[in-house]
């Protein structure tokens, strides 16, 4: 028995392939893939080949692969899909059930669930979240739990329908942006930056610390992963401690050091990616920064973009899980053996580098007199 033709149809909020970085390894399934069209996942949603000779399946599958879409991984690992942390089946469920109104078809809430784990058990929830939660959509859940008219009920829905797909949309661009940097080296580069929680780092690092040890005794380090996609994914990680803060001066000195050692010519075109914070990137001193490259014609266009605040997971934090799963195993004393555990933590390996400085561009510019216009 194959599974309903709208099972997912027109599933508005995408699901995420989970990856790690594997150089060398291409994924069989997307070799031929129209680029606006996203990978075939056929091979991957159903356990044999009868399911997708049943009739309606081929729909199903034409229209679930525009769901997933959002973002292609740089390479692949495992192959499953998750949606985001903040779904819970039954909103899946209602989300299916409106939409099979109109063929007056429908499956109860038992059937629909044992469907998805028959034909599409590589699709999942993850249960914990371990990044902050969205404020937008714990507020518009509040509402809908709390409505007391099916009007009230109705708005909540339909605004967090629209919150969610507009946090999906600006992924899927950066999924896009990511993959035109990796086929066209010549004509741009994609580059993410982000922070990691320093209570990770700090030194010494101990797997398992000793109830003996004060943690406020500790040296608090701070680490800045980046990911440069340019024809190939490289990976870069910057080291500071607490005397340094984490301001719009760090983010340009990342990204200047980034800039300064590139291999070859730079693309005419810069995507970057960070963090939606106001202190170290959303700020009037980093977009100087950036007009500034364009005025020296470092870059002839530069598009910054920043995810929805909740929303913000993105492969820099998949590195830093990496990271943290290898520091709950291994012991890291010093500088250098912290240094040598983080690069051996992912693939491609990252280069690491200690910063004990920043450049003061947030003074330079504000030394600066502008003319009016």
């Amino acid at each position: 028995m194959s599974p309903p033709r709208t099972f997912f149809a027109d599933f508005p909020y995408p699901a995420a392939k989970r990856y790690t970085s594997q150089p060398g390894v291409q994924d069989q399934n997307t070799q031929e893939e129209d680029e606006d069209t996203g990978p075939f996942v056929a091979e991957v949603l159903y356990d044999n080949d009868d399911n997708r000779s049943s009739e309606g399946v081929p729909v199903a599958v034409r229209r679930f692969k525009e769901t997933i879409r959002e973002p292609k991984p740089p390479r692949p690992s495992d192959e499953k899909y998750h949606f985001p942390n903040n779904f819970t089946k039954k909103e899946v469920y209602d989300h299916y059930k409106t939409d099979m109104v109109q063929v007056q078809e429908s499956l109860q809430y038992l059937s629909f669930k044992r469907y998805w784990l028959k034909y599409y058990p590589l699709v999942t929830i993850p249960t914990t979240n371990k990044f902050s939660v969205c404020d937008f959509c714990e507020l518009y859940k509040s509402k809908r739990d709390k409505a007391t008219t099916r009007m009230e009920k109705a708005d909540a829905v339909e605004a967090l329908k629209l919150h969610r797909k507009q946090q999906a949309e600006e992924r899927a661009t950066a999924g896009r942006h990511h993959w035109k940097a990796l086929d066209n080296p010549k004509d741009c580069a994609y580059i993410q930056i982000d922070g990691m929680d320093q209570k990770k780092t700090a030194l010494p690092h101990f797997s398992k610390q000793p109830k003996s040890v004060d943690g406020a005794a500790l040296v608090g380090v701070h680490l800045v992963g980046a990911m440069i996609f340019h024809g190939r994914l490289q990976t870069r990680a910057f080291l500071t401690y607490n005397n340094l803060k984490s301001d719009s001066n760090l983010t340009i000195t990342v990204l200047q050091k980034i800039l300064l050692e590139w291999e070859g010519i730079l693309p005419p075109t810069l995507y970057l990616q960070l963090d939606n914070n106001v202190r170290e990137n959303k700020n009037n001193i980093l977009f100087a920064y950036l007009a500034m490259l364009l005025g020296k014609k470092v870059f002839l266009k530069i598009k910054l973009s920043f995810l929805l605040v909740g929303h913000t997971h993105d492969f820099v934090d998949q590195m830093f899980n990496h990271f943290s799963q290898v520091l709950r195993r291994e012991n890291a004393f010093t500088m250098s053996r912290l240094r040598s555990v983080i690069e051996n933590s992912y693939d491609p390996k990252s280069l690491t580098s200690v910063l004990t400085q920043t450049w003061d561009f947030k003074h330079f510019i504000e030394s600066q007199s502008f003319s009016e216009h």
